[in-house]
């Protein structure tokens, strides 16, 4: 399945609602620092849209602009901001929540989707914000949903949860995707006691 992806910015661990290059200018970052950061995607079209658009990168644009994304965030963390990203079904893919007749711009590295739409999508939790360390890490995660939302689970667990909630919680993830990409090598490599 074909998947298309989008990075925002926090700052101080707070959403800013904004993608890459749109805070640019409240960043701290010096004019080199914004130089080279932009530099990095100058050759990524940026078209004239009539409508409000949530820009995303397709998994082409990803590869290519992935060193880009990563200077970025390294430069922008010395100054308590940081990436967030999300990912979904590209339109016309599989349970992909935007048909190919909505999107408003297209090309090889990126397209763009009414605002609104992505953002109603946001305030229901069907897409969701994670904060990345590298592209590459956040392309993996993104290949296994399974582990993003059983991680997502173990997070919202109390410090001290007992072993039967990690197990039911566990039970209830490898039922969901019993028949999906979560194997159990990857539940293994969790090491959480009282999950079998």
């Amino acid at each position: 399945m074909r998947l298309i992806y989008r990075f925002e910015v926090l700052f101080d661990g707070e959403p800013q609602g904004v993608g890459l290059s749109h805070a640019l200018d409240d960043m701290g970052i010096t004019d080199a620092e914004v130089a080279g950061s932009t530099k990095l995607l100058d050759s990524l079209p940026c078209p004239e849209l009539d409508e409000p658009a949530s820009f995303w990168f397709t998994e082409e644009g990803l590869q290519i602009f992935e060193a880009s994304i990563n200077y970025f965030n390294g430069k922008i963390a010395f100054h308590n901001w940081s990436l967030v990203g999300a990912f979904m079904p590209a339109p016309g893919e599989e349970g992909a929540w935007f048909k190919e007749g909505e999107v408003i711009y297209k090309d090889r590295f990126q397209l763009a989707l009414p605002e609104e739409g992505v953002r109603d999508l946001v305030s229901c939790d069907s897409i969701t914000f994670d904060e990345i360390a590298n592209v590459d890490t956040f392309r993996k995660t993104s290949r296994n949903a399974a582990m993003l939302a059983f991680q997502r689970e173990i997070n919202k667990l109390a410090f001290d949860a007992p072993s039967s909630a990690l197990k039911e919680l566990g039970e209830r993830i490898i039922g969901a995707y019993s028949d999906g990409p979560l194997c159990g090598q990857e539940f293994d490599a969790l090491h959480v006691p009282g999950l079998a």
